[in-house]
């Protein structure tokens, strides 16, 4: 995802937009790319309430992080396709549910 698109905000909130910009942005200077596309398996919200939600999911994570230059994968985590999973704590905002804070762990995903 491009670090400047709009639909960042609309994702994020504060500061979270800021940390996953930030990410990106360091990601487009080293040359980095996404290929791929990832499948969401399953979502549940496990918790919440008119002001906050927590959400899990398990992704298919076929998008990998390569290098534009070769397209050889990035090492590391980012280069390895596989299970994704997701804890995203939620905040309802005057614009909608945003992200608030999220974790996500390579290789598993949480209990359904």
């Amino acid at each position: 995802m491009d670090w400047e698109n709009p639909a960042l905000a609309a994702t994020f909130a504060p500061p979270e937009l800021g940390i996953a910009t930030h990410n990106l942005w360091l990601e487009y200077g080293a040359g980095y790319i996404a290929v791929g596309q990832d499948s969401v398996l399953r979502v549940n919200v496990v918790r919440s309430s008119t002001e906050k939600a927590t959400v899990v999911a398990c992704i298919d994570g076929n998008e990998i992080v390569v290098y534009s230059s070769t397209h050889e994968p990035v090492p590391g985590e980012l280069g390895e396709a596989g299970l994704e999973g997701f804890t995203s704590d939620m905040i309802n905002t005057p614009s909608g549910w945003k992200i608030d804070h999220s974790d996500m762990l390579q290789g598993s995903c949480p209990p359904a």
